[in-house]
């Protein structure tokens, strides 16, 4: 396997602008120039303050005992980058059956609603061993929406060595990469960028956000995720079990 060279894993199978002439009168014109300059704002936050924000809730079942202050940095990271989408996120660390999260005192047995996600921290199992796959997601085809992702915790922590990137970081961004599957209902990749399927390629600061395209679409698909009533929902403690 070639820690610098990872793929991504399958489970499953703009509208024009006309423009408008500015009124004639100049002290309309300039009381108009004026609240434009007054809207600008720094281009790196600029997308992020602009977009209407929804919210989901993510439960983590951390099952291989990854670091509390790893997965402390990794959840900071998929809120950031969530963020950056115009998506509030709330994080819920559910008890395993084993291992050091089975002291937590959150069940999470309750039944999943349209706005909540689970992703699982995995050790890789041997079926695929030898891959370079970081994770999966369950997507289903034809309502286009999932619930269920997972993340390789070993195979992450050798690639972030050799990107010398945080180790719960790139956990998080592994994480928001799987969580952009999920929403965005597909698990298709894109050419750059965070959704992009081949991650041996670093350095820019795009390579870890959200397209402005898959921001339209992630946030179309969450509020038709949350209004659509046939939404099927499953109980957590069944679907970390898988």
């Amino acid at each position: 396997m070639s820690p610098s060279s990872p793929q991504w894993g399958h489970a499953a199978s703009p509208r024009s602008v006309r423009a408008r002439r500015l009124p004639r009168h100049p002290a309309l014109v300039r009381a108009v120039l004026v609240a434009m300059s007054a809207c600008v704002i720094p281009t790196a936050s600029a997308h992020a303050q602009t977009i209407p924000s929804r919210r989901i809730v993510v439960r983590s079942y951390n099952t291989v005992g990854v670091p509390s202050s790893v997965l402390e940095r990794a959840e900071s990271t998929v809120q950031e980058l969530l963020q950056e989408a115009g998506v509030d996120s709330e994080w819920r660390n559910c008890r395993t059956n084993r291992g050091p999260s089975s002291h937590l005192p959150d069940l999470c047995d309750d039944v999943l609603n349209a706005s909540e996600l689970i992703v699982r921290v995995v050790r890789a199992p041997d079926a695929v061993a030898g891959g370079r796959e970081l994770g999966y997601s369950h997507v289903d085809p034809y309502r286009r929406q999932g619930t269920l992702a997972t993340v390789f915790a070993d195979r992450v922590r050798p690639l972030a060595t050799a990107l010398r990137i945080d180790e719960g970081t790139l956990l998080g961004r592994a994480m928001t990469h799987e969580i952009g599957h999920l929403l965005l209902g597909s698990l298709e990749h894109s050419a750059t960028g965070l959704m992009r399927g081949d991650w041996h390629t670093v350095g820019r600061r795009t390579d870890w956000y959200f397209s402005a395209l898959e921001v339209m679409r992630l946030q179309d698909a969450l509020s038709a995720r949350v209004q659509s009533p046939q939404l099927a929902v499953a109980r957590s403690q069944s679907q970390s079990s898988q």
